[in-house]
């Protein structure tokens, strides 16, 4: 079925690990990579994020919002060495990767054509950090060209080898044509990655953070969206292409919400799917701004928490570290996870939608316990 789309965009975040005995070395790398530039956060430009998150959480993760015109100066006129010493210190520091002009996205014939209109990398100081990218296939495609070009997105592997699959996806930007092209860039940023292979922490494909906004003529109150879109929103979330039989997707209860009539997100372990209608021209026009700032940092901090407890879980069974290992533990769960993201409560919604789909609370309480049970065998 046709469904024209008015406004969409998909972000692709890969995650990746430094060693945290490295990590300082690696911001330094950073700051010499002529792509990459420091981000400084700003009340006046980012107002919307600086009243979103909770205080804490502006402190340690979005630091450079307390920083002044003198301050961001001075860190400026230190050397790289000294300079990445003091940002390795922060809870996390975020580089804009200029990947250069790009083309409109589309897609033909066994093709995908895309743009990646933004890059950027996040880094958090325990070495787990994300290569975020935003890509589109433009305004007014498809909904099927969407869920195909995610799908064939979903299923590169993190160690971007080569396949026939990956050759029908074309890169429109200066730095890239082709996936070869961007597993050079993405290889330049993370290095061989052996720390996440070792920790066992990152799935072999990357996460789905995607958009899409409809023409009020296909969603609107006389529509009938049971019968129009439900089905395909599934897939959307899921990450899977237009292709997927529909008496094969799985019946899962609690896995979308509605934020209103016309915007529900939807959560799986693959990713995020966002929809709307523009029969709310907010929609169109501000929400999706809101979903690529505020809520897709909350998605990546979701996502950290996640991979750090993962990574911990690994680190418990050597015996040798096992306080060291507890003491990492409780810093992280004191600074990052029992702190409110945000008081907004759409925001609370899907940080619990995302916990839920994540299961960070059950990961958590079985770390936990299995580290008491090796503490009490090895007393």
């Amino acid at each position: 079925m046709e469904l024209k789309t008015k406004k969409q965009y998909s972000y692709l975040i890969y995650p990746y690990v430094i060693n945290e005995k490295e990590y300082d070395k690696y911001i330094y790398k950073l700051l010499k990579n002529r792509h990459c530039e420091l981000k400084i956060w700003n009340k006046k430009d980012d107002l919307n994020m600086y009243t979103y998150f909770s205080k804490n959480i502006k402190e340690s993760v979005f630091w450079s919002f307390s920083y002044n015109d003198g301050r961001k100066e001075k860190l400026n006129e230190l050397d790289r060495d000294f300079r990445s010493k003091i940002l390795a210190q922060n809870q996390a520091v975020t580089f804009e990767y200029k990947i250069g002009e790009n083309a409109q996205g589309k897609i033909g014939e066994n093709l995908v054509f895309f743009g990646i209109n933004k890059m950027e990398i996040i880094c958090f100081k325990t070495g787990i950090c994300f290569v975020v990218m935003k890509t589109s296939l433009g305004n007014g495609a498809n909904f099927d060209e969407i869920l195909n070009a995610n799908s064939k997105f979903r299923n590169i592997r993190s160690d971007f080898k080569t396949a026939k699959e990956n050759e029908k996806i074309i890169i429109q930007t200066e730095e890239a044509r082709d996936i070869l092209d961007l597993s050079e860039i993405i290889k330049d940023i993370v290095g061989n990655n052996k720390d996440a292979k070792s920790s066992k922490i990152c799935e072999e494909r990357i996460l789905t953070y995607s958009y899409t906004c409809f023409d009020k003529n296909d969603w609107n109150n006389d529509s009938d969206y049971q019968d129009k879109i439900k089905k395909e929103f599934v897939k959307y979330y899921k990450v899977l292409p237009e292709s997927f039989p529909d008496k094969e997707l799985k019946k899962e209860n609690d896995c979308t919400i509605d934020l209103t009539k016309f915007l529900k997100v939807g959560f799986s372990k693959q990713g995020t799917g966002i929809i709307c209608s523009n029969e709310n021209p907010e929609n169109e026009l501000n929400t999706p701004y809101v979903f690529e700032q505020e809520y897709l940092y909350t998605y990546i901090l979701s996502l950290y928490k996640k991979l750090y407890v993962n990574k911990i879980y690994n680190e418990f069974g050597d015996c040798k570290k096992f306080d060291q290992t507890k003491e990492k533990l409780e810093k992280f769960t004191n600074e990052i996870w029992v702190q409110p993201i945000t008081e907004r409560r759409e925001g609370i919604s899907l940080c619990r939608k995302w916990e839920n789909t994540m299961q960070l609370n059950y990961l958590l309480e079985k770390l936990k316990l299995d580290m008491r049970l090796e503490n009490n065998m090895d007393l």
